[in-house]
């Protein structure tokens, strides 16, 4: 007997983007703080630089890093988004278990409450698996920022990857 999955594998793809799509929204009151709050930082920062005159260079190279930190900052948390919200069309693959990890870190630290969680992660060079990247980092993610709002943005999150035999253990 053949049977043609086209049809459900397209369902299947369909519903895993609007269930993206839905965590999405979710997301967004956090995001448009995450967002806001850098935006907030350069502009106090540029109404200091216009109000003063003959600014020191020292003061004006200070501002401008400062700037360029906070651009970096939303680029970074954009780049996330989309990529987040995109479906992927990428085939799985393999890859370094610890990359999903310490993405997923970094996404955690653009949200005010990991901003001030310790992340301390025991790496596994050996620890690899197959699929797709980006839908672990979001799992690690979300396991993440549900560590942080139970310590209520106090605290450490420990991780630890190893191989135990033909298995991958990630312990958080």
């Amino acid at each position: 007997i053949v049977m043609d999955e086209t049809r459900l594998h397209h369902l299947e793809s369909a519903h895993a983007q609007t269930a993206r799509l839905a965590s999405l929204g979710f997301m967004l009151a956090s995001v448009s703080h995450e967002i806001g709050n850098p935006l907030t930082a350069m502009h106090t920062m540029l109404q200091v630089l216009q109000s003063k005159k003959n600014i020191a260079r020292e003061d004006l190279e200070s501002g401008i890093r400062h700037v360029a930190s906070n651009v970096r900052r939303i680029v970074a948390i954009t780049r996330k988004l989309n990529a987040f919200a995109r479906a992927s069309t990428e085939a799985p693959g393999p890859f370094a278990l610890d990359t999903a990890l310490e993405e997923a870190a970094v996404l955690l630290g653009y949200d005010s409450l990991g901003e001030s969680v310790q992340f301390i992660h025991e790496t596994c060079a050996q620890a690899w698996t197959f699929g797709h990247v980006d839908q672990l980092q979001q799992v690690f993610h979300n396991l993440f920022l549900n560590a942080a709002q139970a310590m209520h943005g106090r605290g450490t999150i420990s991780v630890r990857t190893r191989v135990l035999d033909r298995t991958v253990e990630v312990a958080i």
